[in-house]
C-alpha cells in the first residue's frame, strides 16, 4: 500500500513528462490569380543584368476575396543565354498582398527565373518560389509558401498577370 501523499506526487511527475505541443496551425490552401500592369527597366528592350521589373493590380483567391498586389522583381547580374535566343536571368524579389475587405497585409519574398518567352526582347516569365514573411491583422502572424509564376507582355503599363500556389497557416 502506498501512502496518501504519493499518488498525488504520481500525478504530478507523470503531467510533467507529457510533451508539451507547439502551436497548432491552422494551415489552408493558399491560392491567388491577379492581373495588371509592370514598368521598370526590364520592360524595355531586351531583359539585362539587374533590370527591375515592378507590378501591381488587382488578385483574388483563396485566403482574401479580393485585394491588390505589389511585386518588384530583381534580375540577377548574370545571365544564361537560351536557345531560342532569349536570356534568363536568376531574380529575387519582394511583394505584397492587401485584402480589399479589412486592409489586412500579406508580405513575402521569391527567389526563381525571369525570362525571356523567345527572341530578344520578347516577352518574359518569373517561375519562382514564394516564402511569406511578414503580415498584419489576421495575417500578422501568416507563415507558409508555394511557387509563384507571372507573365509579362513588353512595354510600359503592359498586362501581367501573377499566380501565387501554395500554402498558408494563420
Amino acid at each position: 500500500m502506498m501512502p496518501r501523499w504519493m499518488n498525488p506526487m504520481l500525478v504530478v511527475l507523470v503531467l510533467a513528462l507529457v510533451p508539451v505541443s507547439a502551436r497548432a496551425w491552422a494551415f489552408s490552401d493558399f491560392q491567388i490569380n491577379g492581373a495588371g500592369t509592370a514598368g521598370g527597366t526590364c520592360q524595355i528592350g531586351t531583359l539585362t543584368p539587374v533590370c527591375v521589373s515592378n507590378s501591381g493590380g488587382q488578385v483574388a483567391g483563396t485566403a482574401i476575396a479580393s485585394g491588390t498586389y505589389t511585386l518588384s522583381l530583381t534580375a540577377g547580374p548574370a545571365g544564361l543565354v537560351q536557345a531560342t535566343g532569349g536570356t534568363c536571368f536568376p531574380a529575387n524579389s519582394t511583394g505584397q498582398i492587401v485584402d480589399a475587405a479589412t486592409g489586412d497585409v500579406i508580405n513575402f519574398k521569391t527567389v526563381g527565373m525571369l525570362c525571356e518567352a523567345g527572341i530578344p526582347g520578347s516577352q518574359y516569365y518569373y517561375n519562382g518560389a514564394y516564402g511569406i514573411d511578414s503580415g498584419t491583422g489576421q495575417f500578422a502572424t501568416a507563415a507558409g509558401g508555394g511557387s509563384l509564376t507571372a507573365t509579362f507582355q513588353k512595354g510600359f503599363d503592359a498586362p501581367t498577370f501573377i499566380k501565387l500556389d501554395g500554402t498558408i497557416a494563420f
